[in-house]
């Protein structure tokens, strides 16, 4: 995962408030007067259930704080293999990580 990709991005933290069939994504620390927070995305319930709504809402809600773990997650793999994958402190548990993190190949 190039998490350079996701630079510039709104900064967390996000809610996700279920209003009936729609969802709406805040990031609760971007007020302005008279709203509750920066809208990062409106959601529908058009072909899924509310249980779907609300899981998929939480987990977008969420993105910042994965992006966050992914990052500090990566930075281990980094320490723990060589740029060949090869030595490096973490064995072979680390560099299964770094491969699927795409540390290393």
């Amino acid at each position: 995962m190039n998490t350079d990709d996701y630079t510039g991005h709104t900064p967390g933290p996000w809610t996700f408030e279920l209003y009936g069939d729609e969802g709406t994504i805040f990031a609760t620390d971007l007020m302005v007067p008279e709203a509750e927070g920066t809208s990062i995305c409106a959601m529908h319930e058009l072909n899924q259930s509310p249980e779907q709504l609300g899981a998929n809402g939480n987990l977008i809600a969420a993105a910042p704080e994965l992006l966050a773990i992914v990052k500090q997650v990566q930075e281990l793999a980094r320490e723990a293999t060589d740029p060949n994958g090869q030595g490096g402190k973490g064995g072979d548990t680390m560099r299964k990580i770094a491969r699927i993190l795409g540390v290393i190949e």
